[in-house]
């Protein structure tokens, strides 16, 4: 098996990889939970909930999904 680091693995082996790391609650989904999960973690917990659950929204809007339910959609957004 290629590693997902290599320059040869594909996008697919990549993407699933980075999927599994960002789907941190393991549930097969990158949801509203991940998200601000993500987020928290980026800022160190610096963020207070009022900006995380704004923050949060504009990601999901802005994706054109409700959630990042899908593998396919999560590379579609990559």
């Amino acid at each position: 098996m290629i590693s997902a680091f290599s320059e040869n693995a594909s996008l697919n082996v990549k993407a699933d990889y980075a999927f599994r790391i960002y789907d941190i609650n393991g549930n097969n989904y990158i949801d509203k939970e991940d998200i601000q999960n993500i987020i928290q973690r980026l800022t160190n917990g610096m963020m207070d909930e009022t900006n995380i659950l704004t923050l949060t929204h504009w990601i999901l809007y802005n994706s054109s999904l409700s959630e990042m339910e899908e593998c396919r959609a999560f590379k579609h957004l990559i």
